[in-house]
């Protein structure tokens, strides 16, 4: 019976750890001269919780990826500039020096529309681990009108 009780007890647990969400997303942008925009993401990362640098090298976990969608009336400029608490430490599991993100994130990208208005869409794509689990790799739509 007890052995029946603890795999209850694991299975709900793993079951509510698969459930949650620990990172919260927003974006924004705002007009900075006639054509130029600063689009901003922002991650809100659980305590607890952490994600991993765009910078990751390969081999490692998966890094945070920030992706547009082509749109001919839109300029993007650059990469995404990475904002956050950084640390970099060893990883056993990845047995590598690891960048992890926490608390709160943030991904300034630079864009110039070519037209009066226009939409930026894309993705973030992200993997969240605590110290006892890594969620499985997530993608985090976002539209946002330039005008």
């Amino acid at each position: 019976m007890r052995k029946i009780i603890l795999i209850f007890f694991s299975v709900l647990f793993s079951v509510a750890s698969w459930s949650q969400r620990p990172v919260q997303w927003s974006f924004s942008a705002k007009k900075i001269s006639e054509r130029k925009y600063e689009f901003r993401l922002i991650g809100i990362v659980q305590d607890q919780w952490h994600t991993y640098s765009q910078n990751t090298l390969t081999g490692g976990p998966v890094p945070t990826k920030v992706s547009f969608e082509k749109n001919p009336s839109i300029l993007i400029d650059g990469e995404p500039k990475e904002i956050g608490q950084l640390e970099e430490k060893y990883d056993s599991v990845f047995e590598m020096k690891v960048k992890t993100l926490t608390g709160k994130i943030e991904y300034v990208q630079l864009v110039e529309v070519k037209t009066d208005s226009a939409s930026l869409s894309g993705s973030v794509e992200y993997m969240a681990c605590n110290n006892h689990l890594c969620m499985p790799p997530k993608k985090f739509p976002f539209t946002v009108s330039l005008e």
